[in-house]
């Protein structure tokens, strides 16, 4: 391999030969005996065409022999993952000098044709959501058996919208109305509150509420520019409430709605944030009766105790809306109350279903595929059983615990750790652990029961997704929960890797499987190098180390344009190089020969895989930069790829990683 050639192609065979060519003419002077020296014989072409038939035959069998002489050979370096080599040749442009630009190299073609790239939603997916067997030869699981369940059920009426609000309606008032005497202020509050934040709908008065800043806000959410079309949910709703209370007519709760947009348009629309501590009489007096805001909270499993403020936008508005409710006392305001909030949530929650309904039966199936991220911790958990499994687990605490060392090492290695932070900094290292959604208190949320109807499915999904979010934010409490890509960290206690990037990880591959190190191994290392440089408590020494770190690889570019975030080409950087040391294979450099076509090395296949997995789906140029530069400051790529010393990827600059030789 010469220069900056050096690129995964097929091994072609060459064009004829001198050699060649003077083999051919003794065959040919061969036939030419044969035919002469036997002139009786009566088909001298046939005779020469046979001994040729014989030659190519004795010659593909010694060809064969030394083919797999050779994939034996091949067998013995142990390469790493010969099927994904297959799947990345058809990305990498041939055209371009991995040298020159190794970002366009990787990944032109991806961005070119982003059907290259393969979905989350695959053809597996998309099986065990019909079949509920989240694994082969797995049997049907909880997850596996709701999640089949909501699917059927939203096939069988998505078509229809009607039927869609009519089971909407039907399951969002059993969640109102609990058939009691009167439905006033505190049933109203109790109601918008569980549709808000339980069921993440919409609701007139939306509230929310931030457990890890004990906050809540509450605000109008009025439509008032409706159509005829618009109040097309009535009917399916007070169908649902007429079997319980018959007590009101459509023209009746268009006409209520009609004056609360007239009312509010005479509210004040002011902003005040109460404190509880010292204002919930003023809150009282001003909002909401505080006596049914702590219903409401409690009836979502949370206690008014725990919430420091709350931010009211527009006092006016929604102190009308409570002294219109406060003030039912008969069947008839009951209903009409009831059926103007279901109908709204009804309403504008529809909208949001049929966003991508075109009325074709393609799109049933898009719908009802896409209607998952309604119910997006559902869809999670769903993903985890799919592509999660205990010997994953191992493979990444393996994964990891290599990972951390070798972060740990390098910030030894480049001096980034002031000596007074050096207990702190083993401490952080030695603490850090990686964890499964099996090890977190979300994992013991029950999967709920599936019904035959698409409206109960879907709330009970998403009481199911508020349940682990809760538990999940209760263990967020006594720390920061913050995120890097797809992995989710809580200050220096642990991080866990999203389900998704599961599906990439292969179980018990080895310590040199470099399908596993090219992305998750990266991922980590990056993560980690996030955290030391914006999260980790470090004194001021450390932190002037680390700048001054940090700022060798913005002074040291190549190029006059800087990129739009220095920290993302430290942390790329860093974490590659990390990867690097945290891997074992002694045949980095050499080539051998994958499948049937390709040379490659290892080292040349581990850049390759770990561009592959951040190319873009669009031309970003931030990536392609941060992409290209990174492999500058490492040596190793410019060997792996024999780059010229003429070549940016082989210019030694003053902050340049020197990959370490591997234990």
């Amino acid at each position: 391999m010469n220069g900056s050639a050096v690129m995964l192609e097929p091994r072609q065979e060459s064009r004829t030969s001198p050699h060649q060519t003077t083999r051919l003419a003794r065959a040919a002077a061969f036939c030419s005996s044969l035919t002469s020296k036997y002139p009786w014989h009566s088909f001298p072409i046939l005779t020469c065409g046979l001994t040729l038939v014989v030659a190519f035959i004795v010659g593909a069998v010694y060809v064969t022999y030394l083919f797999e002489q050779r994939m034996q050979d091949t067998g013995a370096t142990h390469f790493c993952c010969p099927n994904e080599v297959e799947q990345v040749f058809w990305y990498v442009n041939r055209s371009v000098i991995p040298c020159k630009d190794f970002f366009s190299y990787v990944c032109s073609n991806v961005i070119s044709d982003a059907s290259l790239v393969p979905e989350d939603r695959s053809l597996h997916s998309w099986r065990a959501l019909i079949t509920g067997h989240t694994a082969a030869g797995a049997g049907r699981t909880d997850i596996g058996r709701f999640v089949t369940a909501y699917y059927k059920s939203c096939m069988a009426i998505a078509a229809h919208k009607p039927s869609f609000m009519r089971s909407l309606a039907s399951a969002l008032v059993k969640v109102a109305w609990k058939e009691a005497s009167v439905f006033k202020s505190k049933e109203a509050f109790t109601y918008m509150t569980t549709a808000s934040v339980v069921y993440r709908l919409p609701s007139v008065v939306y509230i929310s509420f931030d457990v890890l800043k004990q906050a809540m806000s509450v605000k109008v959410n009025l439509v008032c520019n409706m159509g005829t079309q618009d109040f097309d949910a009535l009917a399916p709703v007070l169908d649902a409430l007429s079997r319980t209370l018959n007590a009101t007519t459509e023209e009746a709760v268009r006409r209520y709605a009609l004056a609360f947009c007239s009312d509010l348009s005479a509210a004040g629309r002011t902003r005040k944030r109460y404190a509880m501590a010292n204002e919930s009489a003023v809150f009282d007096r001003e909002v909401w009766n505080i006596d049914d805001v702590r219903a409401g909270l409690e009836g979502c499993g949370f206690s008014l105790r725990n919430v420091t403020s709350v931010d009211v936008q527009g006092v006016g508005e929604v102190r009308t809306f409570y002294s219109a409710f406060a003030a039912n006392e008969d069947s008839e305001a009951t209903a009409k109350t009831i059926a103007y909030l279901v109908w709204y949530s009804v309403f504008l929650g529809s909208g949001g279903f049929y966003r991508s309904f075109d009325g074709s039966a393609p799109s049933v199936f898009r719908v009802c595929m896409a209607s998952l991220r309604f119910i997006s911790e559902i869809q999670s958990a769903f993903s985890a059983a799919q592509f999660m499994s205990p010997e994953k687990d191992v493979e990444a605490r393996k994964i990891f615990a290599r990972v951390r060392n070798s972060v740990y090492a390098d910030c030894q290695h480049y001096s980034l750790i002031d000596s007074e932070d050096s207990a702190a900094c083993e401490s952080f290292f030695k603490n850090m652990q990686i964890v499964s959604s099996a090890d977190l208190a979300e994992s013991l949320v029950p999967i709920p029961n599936a019904t035959d109807t698409f409206g109960e499915n879907l709330l009970r999904g998403r009481a199911y997704g508020f349940e682990v979010v809760k538990r999940r934010h209760s263990s967020y409490v006594s720390g920061k929960m913050s995120r890097y890509g797809y992995v989710d960290f809580s200050g220096d206690k642990w991080l866990q890797l999203s389900s998704i990037v599961y599906k990439y990880l292969s179980a018990s591959s080895g310590e040199h499987n470099l399908r596993n190190y090219a992305f998750v191994g990266r991922l980590l290392a990056e993560t980690l190098w996030y955290m030391v440089f914006t999260h980790a408590n470090w004194s001021t020494r450390t932190l002037d180390k680390i700048g001054i770190f940090r700022r060798c690889f913005v002074s040291n570019h190549p190029s006059s344009n800087l990129p739009a975030a220095p920290i993302a080409l430290t942390i790329a950087t860093m974490g590659l190089a990390s990867t690097l040391h945290a891997l074992n294979v002694s045949d980095w450099y050499d080539p051998v020969v994958v499948g049937s076509m390709w040379r490659v090395s290892h080292a040349q296949f581990f850049y390759i895989l770990t561009t592959y997995h951040k190319c873009p789906t669009k031309w970003d140029s931030r990536i392609a930069q941060t992409t290209n530069v990174s492999l500058q400051y490492l040596d190793d790529f410019a060997n792996a790829f024999h780059c010229p010393k003429t070549d940016a990827f082989a210019k030694i600059r003053q902050c340049v990683l020197e990959v370490r030789r591997r234990r």
